[in-house]
């Protein structure tokens, strides 16, 4: 093999890389998406237990600006497309930033997981590699 190509299991190992920030994003932009309803006021036994239970606006238009960001890093990153890694990056560091402050409990430890392990998925040597096309 030629220096500067990647052999088949290094090629492996970066699709699996870049499913499983996809897999995450695709978590997240669904828990965002519940949170979204669960701002909006929408009364159901899931969503009255993750959320407040009645209306608030802002948080329900970030949850909804947050849902469609990790929608766009979802399809990105299933696709390997290069512009995902930089997104993926960005959006999983504000997730992680905004689940740790301010803390709400098991429903901010539940975001900060999933955000803390699609940022190491993509800092990993083969992350950026994952994002070729």
């Amino acid at each position: 093999m030629s220096p500067g190509t990647r052999g088949p299991y290094e090629r492996r190992s970066t699709q699996a890389i870049s499913r499983s920030v996809a897999g995450l994003a695709a978590a997240a932009t669904l828990g965002s998406a519940m949170m979204a309803l669960a701002h909006l006021g929408i009364d159901s036994t899931v969503l009255g237990f993750i959320g407040p239970g009645r209306l608030i606006v802002p948080a329900a238009i970030g949850f909804v600006v947050g849902t469609a960001a990790f929608a766009v890093v979802t399809i990105g990153a299933w696709h390997r497309r290069r512009w995902a890694w930089s997104i993926a990056l960005v959006i999983n560091g504000l997730a992680f930033a905004t689940a740790v402050f301010p803390f709400r409990g098991w429903f901010s430890v539940a975001a900060a997981t999933v955000a803390a392990a699609a940022i190491t998925l993509l800092i990993l040597p083969g992350g950026r590699l994952a994002f070729d096309r």
